[in-house]
């Protein structure tokens, strides 16, 4: 089971906290078991098609893993998976 960093807009979503835990065998399948236990989650993560929402970074541990690359980078039991908003501005 992966680790999951909630970002602090999202916590309420997940009824507080800033850690989750959530089954998976690749970065995919962990975030939609993410969206499938917290749906209030699902719209502002996913897009329909089940892939990130533009506005994510993924993070697996210290590396950032492009929305390609989801379905193939594999989640060990030790993983701690980060989501974080992209900030725009000026």
């Amino acid at each position: 089971m992966a680790r999951v960093f909630i970002a602090e807009p999202f916590r309420r979503l997940v009824g507080g906290g800033e850690w989750r835990t959530v089954k998976g065998c690749s970065l995919k399948e962990v975030l939609s078991r993410l969206a499938e236990e917290y749906p209030a989650l699902r719209d502002k993560l996913l897009l329909p098609d089940g892939r990130p929402r533009a506005h994510f970074l993924i993070y697996l541990g210290d590396r950032v893993v492009g929305r390609e690359d989801l379905e193939d980078t594999p989640v060990h039991q030790d993983s701690e998976v980060k989501i974080f908003t992209v900030l725009a501005g000026g």
